[in-house]
């Protein structure tokens, strides 16, 4: 969470939102699976991983309450469906969705490029 929220926070990685990076990892299946992007996250390539993050912050912050990310924040992940009514899968599988109607042309990353960093 800590790593995802300043990701969101800043919202821009060589000219790239969140959002439009997590939609090429999608569309290129280079997402990090959820169990192992939530219980070892720094194990994970950290370009994937952060904006990764960064997005699921995004969409949890963007259509839920700032409130029951405070207390997701408080209470860590095994809360997630007592606060948010929805597995945390579920919930994954929304955002994906979402982001394929948003953004129907996958951003043309230049992917090792990317992985040095963001500029």
């Amino acid at each position: 969470m800590n790593e995802g929220l300043s990701t969101y926070q800043v919202n821009n990685c060589n000219g790239y939102s969140v959002s439009e990076l997590y939609r090429y990892f999608l569309e290129k299946k280079k997402l990090i699976d959820t169990n192992f992007l939530t219980s070892n996250f720094y194990k994970n390539s950290e370009m994937i991983s952060y904006h990764q993050s960064g997005q699921i912050v995004r969409y949890l912050l963007e259509n839920y309450s700032v409130k029951q990310f405070e207390e997701l924040w408080k209470t860590g992940l095994y809360n997630f469906q007592t606060i948010y009514g929805e597995k945390f899968l579920s919930i994954i599988d929304e955002m994906e969705n979402e982001l394929q109607n948003n953004y129907l042309d996958v951003i043309d990353l230049n992917f090792d490029l990317f992985m040095e960093g963001c500029t």
